[in-house]
């Protein structure tokens, strides 16, 4: 059942709710950091009746102990005064049980409140949750209150084993009528509009699938409604009421001989490249496509899906007259899509000048380049010695060499190249190879064996964010290439995984490691996080030898062969985490993994277990038949945060690489192959129903379970130092110099580096002693609606709108900042607030502002049947919306700009773009002068201030705090007297960084840190620049064992000390 807000713009003024929905509200919140939506829990910042509180755009929900409140708010702008309009309505639980209310899946966000709660305390550390739960409301049935993927809120009623439906009874007050339409959905009118909770649906799941429960909704009275289960159910099985993770699903198929699936990839708009084999005649290839028909017994397939699932773009058969079929697929960011896999046919399309024109043995393996429409192969080459190779992995660099890896059975001739790992098959019966062409396949670049004197597979090849190559597979090799230092230095079993990582060059092995225990272990996929660390998946038929961490949701094997995934540090030399995933049968395996930009591992694989661990939330509870599909998500933590069963009555599998999971963006898309006539399709999918002879494609696209943070574009509206048109974190050469600084070289230039020296304190936190947030009230400006040329008018800031609260105490009303007109046209309307500030000269430096935001904001457009729109995320700040909205980056030295970018496919109505409240953080002391009225860009408001405050040298070492690792020279490392707890290495905390910079290890996934620094004697000076950091009278230094003969608190004997390019200290002591 969702809520879906429909917009109705009433020019009435409802006084009395408008009370009630501010009499709701106490506190008004210094900032958010989290862009999901949220409930947060009331501590003070909330009338006492309300237990949590969350939001959609511009309706508040509050949830109360006998039932829910819905609050909206609409603003009405009449020239210079802004009015706001309120409607309340109640959705009441009528005769409950005596019920528990908790939150659940909490945040890592904590808000703190400029307000005071009833004993004078500041309200800090308010939690944030992910779902509400009203336990037992009834007997035997509980409530859930979540929000969907794109924001909109959901409820689910659990009914357990002897539920009496009957009972169940919801009561509207404050709307206007509610009804049932012919489509089922129940439609509740407010005096600002309707909305619509859904039809609801339901299911039991059974043994070998699910049985679907007709229930509806049930008018009790004017504004009274519950539920009605219609035929036969089982009341001693719970029923799930409206699960609805399914987007659509699709058979993708012909009616002769079989479909296999292998791989996919996702291009930018959503569309599936989908990468297979078929044994039909008639796969439903498309006119203009580069081959319409089979040429042999079994061929390659390459097929685009559109991203609604409706249709196929595109289809074409790849091979020759023999047995061909694909093993990886990748599409590349110029849209040319190229492929892997292995050919027995002779006759194996290549390209002119192909690097090996016809097969060398019984079967080579290929690569391939097709373009992106479907039409044109653009580059195609054999790969092989004398006798068998399979081609399994492919992938590409920014200089458009193309990669394959595979394994050759004892062929002693696969092409190598000078410089070679290895250059020679080492002897085994199975070997590996990596190998890299030019990019239309006309040379090798590179080639060598990978291999011992045993058997290898090598199947998987990845690049991390600076092109070194990750290679994986299995072996049974004591004497494969392994490094000094590595995880497992010697095969534990049977067959062990193999994770290797080479140079981009692919001359000098990095690391590599055995992963594996005294029975048997394969590597299926691998992927590899930003900052180098390796997650891999498989299968195991070890009972407890698989090497497990502390934090697996899975300790020990279920079964006699269960799927496996791990984790390995940056440099091979630990693994970071490792858990079984399995049932009690014999067949368990994991075969695609994804890392997500979240951090989350997503796993697809296939179970016969009907055990098969799944969570509450699961799309399919229970095992269909045979072999299922599986899909589960694994936590950061390592806990297992999603898993649900995807499958039909009859086998839904896959041979070594046949499935995968993609997920993009809010949706995940997973794929496969079957033989059910039930797996899951939607109304309207290309192909609905199943009427293959053998087995047929499926894919589908589902809400994707982990939280999906959209990607900070800061480098797309950064600083550009050298005004060459490269923001700082794509230049090479960021300032001229022919340096782009990354004092840590953790891959992020140290000018969108948040932790410049990985010491685990954020830059932020070490470059000033104070942290100042202000929030302002500027007076209004208008540009006259529908005409974004004219000259702004500035409205009076002592009058109409209050007195502006330029000391930073938030004592006067918030007031709209500034409003913008739009006009119906696509155009650029560039808006700035401006700030002018001084800071000593030092440009660079972006003036100490760490942030602005504007807290409130929408787009009230002037149609009278039109929405308001709300522009803003939970963090204040603009976000990308389907309508170019965006906020632009600190634009260099004193001037803080937003850019609103009207350039969109749909145009705008005239209307007015509201900024009713702006905050700005710095980590200067600021002092606000009297604002101007103008200034040289007279299209905004500007507010000056001055700021003094140099960066922070605590022991005058010519190295700032913030690139210093031992501050305050006392010989014990910042991370270590910070309090994070963290491991660390010479003073940096191991285990890589996020996507700003800071150590993974602490880490709030939010820009900040999850941890408070330490200050054990409470003088306000933290331990790092704290030189008696417990004040008892001996500085740490000597209680750190180091001498001080001059005592002052330091190591060395020099004033200021010599010290290393990290701060350390050089002259006498560490």
């Amino acid at each position: 059942m969702r809520l879906q807000i429909r917009p109705y713009l009433d020019q009435g003024i409802i006084t009395l709710l408008m009370l009630l929905c501010i009499g709701f509200s106490k506190a008004q919140h210094s900032y958010s950091t989290s862009p999901s939506p949220y409930f947060e829990e009331n501590k003070g910042q909330l009338a006492d009746e309300v237990l949590f509180q969350g939001r959609i755009g511009d309706t508040e929900i509050r949830f109360l102990e006998d039932g829910v409140s819905y609050a909206r708010t609409r603003p009405i702008i009449n020239g210079e005064d802004t009015l706001v309009e309120c409607a309340v309505w109640n959705m009441d639980f009528i005769s409950p049980s005596r019920f528990n209310v908790h939150a659940a899946r909490k945040h890592t966000t904590q808000v703190n409140y400029l307000k005071a709660d009833a004993n004078g305390d500041m309200i800090g550390s308010v939690a944030r949750y992910a779902e509400i739960l009203y336990t037992e409301i009834y007997p035997h049935i509980d409530l859930r209150y979540y929000f969907e993927k794109d924001g909109q809120l959901k409820y689910d009623l659990i009914l357990k084993p002897g539920f009496d439906l009957d009972k169940v009874a919801f009561n509207y007050q404050g709307v206007e009528q509610i009804g049932v339409d012919s489509s089922g959905n129940l439609n509740v009118s407010t005096p600002f509009g309707g909305y619509i909770d859904k039809a609801p649906f339901s299911f039991q799941n059974e043994v070998r699938g699910q049985t679907v429960i007709d229930i509806s909704y049930k008018l009790l009275g004017d504004r009274r409604f519950g539920f009605s289960l219609n035929g036969d159910y089982d009341r001693s099985k719970p029923i799930i009421l409206d699960p609805g993770a399914l987007i659509w699903g699709t058979y993708v198929q012909s009616s002769t001989s079989g479909e296999f699936y292998e791989n996919i990839d996702i291009d930018s708009s959503g569309n599936v490249i989908l990468g297979g084999g078929s044994l039909s005649t008639n796969y439903p290839t498309t006119p203009g496509v580069y081959q319409l028909s089979n040429a042999g017994s079994r061929d390659a397939t390459v097929t685009k899906i559109s991203a609604d699932g409706t249709t196929v773009l595109w289809a074409t058969y790849f091979g020759g007259s023999a047995s061909d079929n694909i093993s990886d697929i990748f599409l590349m960011p110029t849209g040319e899509i190229i492929f892997a896999g292995t050919t027995n046919s002779t006759d194996l399309p290549v390209t002119a000048s192909a690097f090996q024109s016809s097969i060398n043995g019984t079967q080579d393996a290929y690569l391939a380049k097709i373009s992106g429409d479907g039409t044109a192969l653009l580059a195609s080459t054999y790969f092989g010695g004398s006798q068998s190779e399979l081609g399994f992995g492919t992938n590409f660099n920014s200089s458009g060499e193309l990669m394959l890896v595979g394994t050759t059975y004892a062929s002693t001739d696969v092409p190598v190249t000078a410089g070679a790992i290895q250059s020679s098959n080492p002897g085994g019966s199975r070997t590996g190879f990596f190998c890299k062409f030019n990019t239309d396949l006309t040379n090798l670049n590179y080639g060598t064996y990978f291999g011992g004197s045993n058997a290898e597979f090598i199947t998987n090849i990845r690049l991390d964010a600076a092109e070194n190559i990750y290679l994986s597979g299995s072996t049974g090799s004591d004497n494969i290439p392994i490094t000094t230092g590595a995880f497992q230095t010697t095969r534990a079993g049977f067959d062990d995984v193999i994770v290797c990582k080479l140079d981009p060059t692919a001359t000098s092995i990095m690391y590599s490691t055995y992963v594996g225990s005294s029975h048997y272990e394969s590597c299926h996929a691998l992927d590899v996080s930003p900052s180098g660390e390796v997650v891999f998946s498989g299968n195991t038929h070890s009972a407890s030898g698989f090497p497990t961490t502390p934090n697996a949701f899975q300790s020990s094997t279920a079964g006699s062969g269960d799927g496996m995934v791990g984790r390995l540090s940056a440099d091979g030399s630990s693994l970071l985490y490792g858990s079984y995933i399995g049932g009690s049968q014999t067949l368990d395996e994991a075969y695609s993994i994804y890392l997500d930009e979240s951090d989350y591992i997503h796993l697809l694989g296939r179970t016969q277990s009907v055990d098969f661990i799944t969570t509450p939330d699961a799309f399919d509870l229970s095992h269909n038949g045979n072999f299922d599909l599986y899909y589960s998500v694994v936590h950061p933590n390592g806990s297992l945060h999603y898993s649900t069963f995807i499958g039909g009555s009859d086998e839904d599998r896959n041979n070594l690489r046949g499935v995968s999971v993609h997920p993009f963006e809010e949706h995940v898309y997973i794929a496969g192959y079957t033989r059910s006539s039930d797996m899951p399709t939607t109304s309207g999918a290309f192909q609905e129903t199943y009427f293959a002879t053998d087995f047929a494609l499926w894919l589908g696209k589902f809400d994707n379970p982990a939280p999906y943070v959209s990607p900070v574009e800061i480098c797309d509206n950064g600083l550009d130092d050298d005004g060459d048109g490269l923001t700082d974190c794509y230049d090479p050469d960021c300032n001229g110099s022919g340096l782009c600084p990354d004092n840590d070289s953790d891959g992020f230039t140290d000018a969108i580096d948040l932790d410049d020296d990985n010491d685990g304190i954020l830059d932020m936190d070490e470059r000033c002693s104070d942290i100042n947030t202000t929030t302002i009230y500027a007076a209004q400006v208008i540009y006259n609606s529908g005409d974004p040329q004219v000259t702004p008018q500035y409205g009076d800031p002592t009058q109409a709108l209050g007195a502006p609260d330029w000391d930073g105490d938030v004592t006067d009303n918030p007031e709209q900042f500034v409003s913008v007109g739009l006009n119906g046209a696509n155009l650029i309307l560039a808006w700035a607030a401006d700030l002018y500030a001084t800071n000593s000269g030092d440009a660079s430096d972006d003036v100490g502002i760490l942030e602005v935001g504007i807290v409130e904001s929408s787009f009230v457009s002037l149609r009278p049947t039109a929405a308001t729109k709300v522009l803003l995320d939970d963090q204040g700040l603009l976000t990308s919306d389907a309508n170019g909205f965006y906020q632009i980056g600190m634009a260099g030295g004193a001037t803080v700009s937003f850019d609103i970018d009207a350039v969109t496919a749909n145009a705008f109505d005239a209307g007015e773009l509201l900024f009713d409240q702006m905050k700005i953080t710095t980590n200067e002391t600021v002092s606000f002068t009297t604002p101007g009225t103008a200034g040289p860009d007279i299209d905004a408001v500007e507010v000056y201030f001055s700021i003094s405050c140099p960066d922070r040298d605590t022991d005058g070492d010519s190295k700032p705090d913030y690139l210093d690792l031992d501050s305050d020279n006392d010989g014990i490392y910042d991370s270590v007297e910070s309090g994070s707890g963290e491991a660390q290495t010479a003073g940096v905390l191991d285990g890589g960084v996020d996507t700003v910079g800071i150590p993974l290890s602490v880490s709030d996934g939010l820009s900040g840190v999850d941890y408070t620094y330490a200050d054990t004697d409470s003088d306000s000076t933290f331990n790092p620049y704290d030189r008696d950091s417990d004040g008892d009278g001996c500085d740490d230094v000597i209680e750190a064992g180091f001498p001080d003969s001059d005592g002052d608190g330091q190591l060395g004997g020099l004033v200021p000390p010599t010290v290393d390019q990290d701060g350390k200290v050089t002259s006498g002591g560490l």
